[in-house]
């Protein structure tokens, strides 16, 4: 099994301790449309990739669509009109001009989102067209059956070919959308943007017929049941089924570890068990993206050494404090991710976690929300709802989580330590 710190896996190298969840994925896909839902890196994409891989000649035609960097609700619609009609086109060729039908169905979705061309051509030499957008109107019945029908209109030329339409970053377009907006109006866009989009998807799940021509899969690593919930639109989403993807357990994160490291064959059994107690210490439940970038550390130093080397407890620990340090992409990621995705608010992010990690490391629980921000100069300007909803963001993108009680948490061990590692005393949790 070879280590792929990052990228999808499938085949020899997806873990087999999760084939129970690709199971699952096929027997609720058989039944209607799913919400794959899970902590981030936890290996959502590689599940549904792998069931793809191992039953679209047999079963489906999967059609898979990352909506990472759609900013627009415009830009959704048109990505997957077009991921669509050139998937039929280089199947089947279907369409007779593929140009003239997506021609004709940008010209519907413009005058449904209000758009319209102007010709830029020759000014300051810029060639082509600019497109200007309008605002979405408020949520209404009209509009959403429009999108649908659209939608519906190019999933029918499928013919009788089952239909699998998998959208990944799902929720994460709905908060960019409105992003750029006046900060009062922000909740109301994204709350219609949204009900559009999940009533287009619902009334998709009505209107088909008995045979259930096409699934849709909805993923990403944002919470989409937390975002729809905020913006007050979880009856859309009543028709999923749930399929929940969680952090491997301390025997998987160990298993997974050792297959990795080729290590079955090398360890003893007693050090075996050390390593499974120092991983479950230090990890706790953890995503198998964090185990394959540990696996590839330690690896690389039992390859250093000499034929029959053990691992020591000092190896264990100096992968951990590697993992941590701004060089290695395993956990830098995180603070990456503030600056690419909240560039005006970094500074008060950066606040709220150093103020949970200082709590939570030595206590071993959550803060309550008005301690996280007493004595924060930043949030003295924001009102309660522009703070309540950034806590909200921030728990659906998995950098923390109600623990009980209201009080909130750095879900997982090993960002805990990362955090307070950067933020509050560059310590481990095995150094307390």
């Amino acid at each position: 099994m070879q280590i792929s710190a990052g990228p999808v896996v499938t085949g020899e190298n997806f873990y087999k301790g999760r084939q129970n969840l690709v199971v699952e994925f096929g027997r609720l896909l058989a039944t209607g449309d799913v919400l794959v839902a899970g902590p981030r890196r936890t290996g959502k994409t590689s599940l549904i990739k792998e069931h793809c891989s191992k039953f679209e000649a047999e079963t489906s035609t999967f059609i898979y669509i990352d909506l990472e960097n759609v900013e627009t609700l415009y830009e959704l619609y048109t990505r997957i009109i077009k991921e669509l009609t050139t998937r039929l086109s280089k199947r089947h060729q279907i369409f007779a001009n593929v140009a003239d039908f997506l021609k004709s169905t940008s010209t519907r979705l413009s005058k449904v989102f209000g758009t319209t061309e102007v010709d830029i051509s020759g000014l300051m030499g810029t060639p082509g067209v600019l497109k200007i957008f309008f605002k979405l109107p408020l949520y209404d019945e009209s509009t959403a059956n429009e999108l649908a029908k659209i939608i519906k209109e190019t999933l029918d030329n499928f013919n009788n070919e089952k239909l699998v339409l998998i959208l990944d970053e799902f929720a994460e377009v709905i908060w960019k959308i409105g992003s750029r907006e006046n900060k009062k109006d922000q909740y109301a866009i994204r709350k219609a943007h949204a009900a559009h989009l999940l009533s287009t998807i619902r009334m998709l799940h009505q209107d088909r017929n008995s045979e259930a021509k096409y699934r849709i899969v909805l993923a990403g690593s944002v919470n989409i049941e937390e975002t729809a919930k905020f913006l007050q639109v979880s009856e859309y989403l009543n028709h999923l089924q749930r399929l929940k993807v969680p952090n491997l357990n301390q025997s998987q994160a160990a298993d997974l570890f050792f297959l990795l490291t080729d290590s079955n064959d090398i360890l003893l059994e007693q050090e075996k068990n050390e390593v499974a107690i120092f991983l479950e210490k230090q990890f706790g439940n953890v995503s198998p993206f964090y185990i394959q970038c540990y696996a590839e550390l330690l690896k690389n130093i039992i390859l250093q050494q000499k034929e029959g080397y053990r691992i020591t407890q000092s190896d264990l620990k100096q992968c951990v404090k590697q993992l941590l340090t701004d060089t290695h992409r395993g956990l830098n990621w995180l603070k990456g991710r503030i600056s690419k995705y909240y560039p005006d608010q970094e500074k008060i992010i950066l606040s709220i976690l150093e103020s949970i990690a200082k709590f939570q490391f030595p206590n071993g629980k959550g803060i309550s929300e008005e301690e996280i921000f007493i004595g924060d100069k930043i949030s003295n300007k924001m009102s309660r709802l522009e703070k309540t909803e950034l806590l909200q963001k921030l728990i659906s993108d998995d950098f923390i989580s109600y623990s009980g009680d209201k009080h909130i948490a750095i879900p997982s061990k090993l960002a805990l330590s990362y955090w307070n590692y950067k933020l509050v005393n560059e310590k481990f949790l095995y150094d307390t």
